[in-house]
C-alpha cells in the first residue's frame, strides 16, 4: 500500500526486547483507513531481530544508540 498523502501524523510505537511482537502492531496501524501517517519504530538500543522483523514494511526503524530505559527516551528521539 503506496503512502500517497503528504504525511500529517507520526505514529511512534517504542520497543526494547519485542522484536518478535512489535509486527501486529505496525500491521495495526497500517491497515487503518486514514493513511496520511508515518510509522516510527523506535528502539531503545534493541537488538538487530526487531530490525529483520520490519524489513518489507513501510516502517521506520530508528535505533538509539543508548539505551534509556525510560519511556521518554524513545518518544523524544
Amino acid at each position: 500500500m503506496p503512502f500517497t498523502d503528504p504525511v500529517r501524523v507520526s505514529v511512534i510505537i517504542a520497543t526494547w526486547g519485542r522484536g518478535v511482537h512489535i509486527l501486529p502492531s505496525v500491521q495495526s496501524v497500517l491497515a487503518q483507513h486514514y493513511r496520511a501517517f508515518e510509522v516510527l519504530v523506535i528502539g531503545d538500543k534493541d537488538d538487530p531481530a526487531t530490525e529483520a522483523v520490519l524489513a518489507g514494511t513501510p516502517a521506520r526503524w530508528i535505533n538509539l544508540p543508548e539505551r534509556v530505559g525510560s519511556q521518554s527516551g524513545p518518544n523524544n528521539a
